[in-house]
């Protein structure tokens, strides 16, 4: 779960970079809220990344931290779609939501867009969305690899069956990829949005 750990000047802990640190059990189990609990007395450089408003339980305890960023990650808005692509995870607006209640307790934010999926990810909605209560967005395309690669295409082709052909050659199309993250940067310095990306551009 603790991506990192290092006493290093400036490091900083990643908690969530993998393995989701609010899946559903952990309302049970509290292995997360007892990690924080130890890690409160250090007051390490902390981040957690998550999809779950579950998030919003401890609370208390991340008003403690001195350095602290918390990140949602959401790549699309429709909930039929991340019905489908994410089963068991809470939905995109209930994440919106935890993102406001986080901004409004005095907690840093930062919404993940993640992954991008073309013509199904809600890029300047979601922005617009969440403008006013995130400290940053960060952006990441659609990786599509082996163990992967039958999933993504099932889910085009049951909802918009003419993009299977260019999902099918996505992952080399470079040049794709840095169209959107061109028009992305153009609106976030349009609307004066700190952003970062972590695109892969198939080269």
């Amino acid at each position: 779960m603790v991506q990192s750990i290092s006493h290093s000047v400036g490091a900083t802990i990643v908690i969530g970079s993998v393995t989701d640190p609010y899946q559903p059990i952990e309302k049970k189990e509290e292995i997360t809220r007892r990690c924080l609990q130890r890690l409160v007395e250090h007051q390490p450089r902390l981040e957690i990344i998550t999809k779950s408003p579950l998030v919003l339980r401890d609370l208390d305890l991340l008003k403690q931290f001195n350095y602290l960023k918390v990140g949602m990650s959401i790549g699309i808005l429709n909930e039929q779609y991340a019905k489908e692509l994410e089963p068991h995870a809470p939905l995109p607006q209930q994440r919106v939501d935890a993102l406001k209640r986080l901004h409004e307790a005095g907690i840093s934010t930062y919404l993940f867009m993640s992954p991008i999926f073309p013509e199904f990810s809600e890029i300047d909605p979601l922005l617009d969305k969440t403008k006013g209560f995130v400290d940053e967005v960060f952006f990441e395309n659609l990786n599509i690899r082996a163990n992967n690669r039958k999933a993504v295409l099932d889910f085009v082709a049951k909802n918009k069956p003419e993009l299977v052909d260019f999902y099918s050659g996505l992952s080399k199309n470079g040049r794709y990829w840095d169209e959107v993250e061109g028009r992305i940067v153009k609106k976030c310095k349009e609307d004066g949005i700190k952003y970062r990306m972590f695109f892969h551009h198939g080269k």
